[in-house]
């Protein structure tokens, strides 16, 4: 043992180490409370998002049909001068396949993309002007990524006597 009492240093602290501690809690006293100031400061007052989904378009007046297939209930709605037609779909539960296409299909050649469903909720899609006065017309639901059809659904316009 008496080989390591030059190694073995004394027990306590000494007035330097004291000095060491007593500026490093002052700094930390100081730097402490600015570094929270700043980071309060520095949170935004209001965050600007996208919607996932866009603004719905108001539903028109009158019902020319409606369907109910698995889970959506479909509507064929219009306006009362008959200048404007849209497609009302809404999902009762979640879909199956979480990235639904419609497709609007008058015949085997002439079909038309509305577009994409995903969540719970009403879609509206606006049919153009060479929609307009169709004797009927087939939904067809179908996922892009699998390719498969999901279901195709015919809408007719009743037959007024």
């Amino acid at each position: 043992m008496a080989g390591f009492a030059g190694i073995v240093k004394k027990k306590g602290v000494n007035m330097e180490q004291r000095k060491i501690h007593l500026y490093v809690w002052l700094g930390l006293a100081i730097l402490l409370p600015i570094s929270w100031l700043l980071a309060v400061l520095s949170i935004p007052d209001a965050v600007e998002q996208e919607p996932v989904r866009g603004d719905i378009a108001a539903a028109l007046p009158i019902v020319v049909a409606k369907k109910e297939s698995g889970e959506f209930l479909i509507r064929w709605l219009r306006d009362s001068a008959g200048q404007r037609e849209q497609v009302e779909i809404f999902i009762t539960k979640p879909l199956e396949s979480p990235n639904t296409t419609v497709v609007l299909k008058k015949n085997a050649a002439d079909t038309q993309l509305l577009g994409m469903l995903s969540t719970r909720g009403f879609y509206r899609f606006t049919l153009d002007s060479s929609q307009l006065q169709l004797p009927g017309f087939d939904l067809v639901f179908s996922d892009e990524i699998k390719l498969k059809v999901l279901r195709s659904v015919p809408l007719r316009r009743p037959v007024i006597q």
